[in-house]
């Protein structure tokens, strides 16, 4: 009894998913399903410590709150076992890729024997442990996220976590008519294994041109051997976190020329400074790149119907009951999305872009002349984060910085959408990033972190709000006000 009232009370505040949206309940139910017991015993034991930790701390019941802490610390134990005798099954090898001469239907029919006999190992083959322990791994750390206090426990759990994943490599995670669990655990997880790479400025091996196709194949019902095609239609979204993934390889390239630029000033340093300004040419180009891809997905989102917008009046927003922010905001009117996963993403685009756009802006070096390439071509849209490309009037990095700004104010003006959608805590946590990132381009971080600007300071009242959420006793919201998601220490 008390195990269903967790679960429900888990699932209505933490995990609540508004019904406008009609999104799937959150992976990690899945282990709450009626066959779970047998299929996903970990899982399981790790969601009822979470449920129990959870309701016990903020509806201040001790006696649950330890019953989930001991489920938890049980758990662990459990897991660390699985992982210990863990070990990653050789991958099928790929399909041959599509050719323009021979129909895909043709390439079937000549198979040979021996690619016949490869795809007999193909991912739907793959044992049931293996998920559970993955998806114990990702409830784990929604436990370190939203019950333990420590404000890095859950970059080390996600990185952990993506090991894991690396370890049973993509071929594991291809959709299957028999068992779909094993993607569905990685599209639940690229979003926060990016996001504690960012945090660490470590390259992700989601980057690999592997992990973004080989998982999207599809295996058909009829033998679950055969690959149908060569790949699966992706989502708008799917195609935002391929070039998310991007991010955090140039963050590690950006630190590694700023540790050698140290050694250099100090007389450490072996590199020329011809050596250092190619290194940081090849950044700037990389980063170019990332912008350009970020502005061609953005101009097919704004022609698609999901990605529609249009504004409303922000008093009539702000004054939702579920809405909690500051009651005054900087502009008359917010935005309206087609749905709070539309908002997310759109959100989760210009926080990508503020950070390509630091990364251009920043792989300079002082006193080196060096021909830096262009910033990237404008597509043709009528979004706010591409129109300021038609000011000719300035220069290139100040239309950069000016693009930056207006992806950054774009973030304010719809989180109000979001927070008046849902008042659940992962809810609050899909927003922390981005107003981290709009906070350092309105001006934020300027004179020793002193906020300088309405919109900013806006952002910074946010934060303050959900910091007085009884609810919000989380270290990583502590970590967005003080450090930032995007570093480990102050930037």
């Amino acid at each position: 009894m008390r195990d269903g009232i967790c679960l429900s009370y888990l699932r209505n505040t933490l995990f609540e998913v508004d019904p406008r949206d009609r999104l799937p309940p959150w992976v990690g139910f899945r282990a709450a399903d009626d066959d779970a017991g047998w299929r996903l015993p970990l899982s399981l034991q790790c969601l009822q410590a979470l449920a129990k930790a959870y309701l016990g701390q903020v509806q201040g019941a001790p006696a649950v709150s330890r019953e989930g802490s001991r489920l938890y610390v049980a758990s662990l134990a459990r897991l660390n076992r699985e992982l210990r005798s863990l070990r990653a099954p050789p991958p099928p090898p790929p399909p041959p890729p599509p050719s323009d001469q021979e129909p895909a239907v043709r390439r079937s029919k000549n198979r040979t024997k021996s690619e016949s006999e490869s795809e007999s190992q193909s991912p739907s083959t793959c044992e049931t442990g293996d998920d559970d322990n993955v998806l114990a791994i990702l409830i784990l750390g929604a436990y370190e996220m939203f019950v333990l206090s420590s404000s890095t426990g859950w970059i080390d759990h996600a990185l952990g976590l993506g090991s894991v994943l690396e370890m049973r490599g993509p071929h594991a995670f291809v959709a299957s008519a028999n068992n779909s669990l094993a993607h569905t655990l990685l599209e639940s997880s690229r979003f926060l294994i990016i996001l504690a790479s960012l945090a660490v400025s470590k390259r992700t091996f989601l980057s690999r041109d592997e992990w973004k196709t080989i998982p999207w194949w599809w295996w058909s019902s009829s033998n679950g051997k055969s690959p149908d095609g060569p790949q699966a239609s992706k989502s708008a979204a799917d195609l935002l976190l391929d070039i998310f993934a991007d991010l955090p390889g140039l963050m590690e390239q950006r630190e590694r020329e700023r540790e050698r630029a140290r050694k250099r000033k100090q007389g450490r340093g072996h590199e020329r400074r011809c050596d250092e300004a190619e290194d940081l040419y090849d950044l700037r180009t990389k980063a170019s790149k990332v912008l350009n891809d970020l502005l061609a997905w953005r101009r097919v989102w704004d022609s698609s119907p999901e990605g529609q917008i249009t504004t409303k009046d922000s008093a009539a927003v702000l004054s939702s009951r579920r809405a909690a922010s500051p009651s005054q905001f900087f502009d008359s009117t917010v935005l309206s999305f087609t749905s709070t996963h539309a908002a997310t993403y759109t959100c989760l685009y210009d926080a990508a872009l503020i950070l390509a756009i630091e990364l251009f802006l920043t792989s300079t070096t002082p006193g080196v002349s060096q021909a830096f390439p262009p910033p990237p071509t404008p597509p043709s849209s009528s979004s706010s984060s591409s129109r300021l490309f038609e000011e000719k009037e300035e220069d290139d990095d100040a239309r950069m910085r000016s693009l930056s700004r207006t992806a950054a104010v774009e973030i304010c003006r719809s989180i109000p959408f979001q927070l008046s959608r849902t008042s659940s805590l992962t809810g609050q946590f899909l927003v922390l990033y981005p107003l981290r990132m709009a906070w350092k381009a309105l001006g934020g971080m300027r004179a020793g972190g002193t906020t300088t600007t309405t919109e900013a300071r806006w952002v910074q009242d946010l934060l303050d709000e959900f910091g007085k959420d009884p609810r919000n006793q989380w270290g990583v919201l502590r970590q967005t006000i003080t450090h930032g998601i995007t570093s480990p220490s102050p930037a």
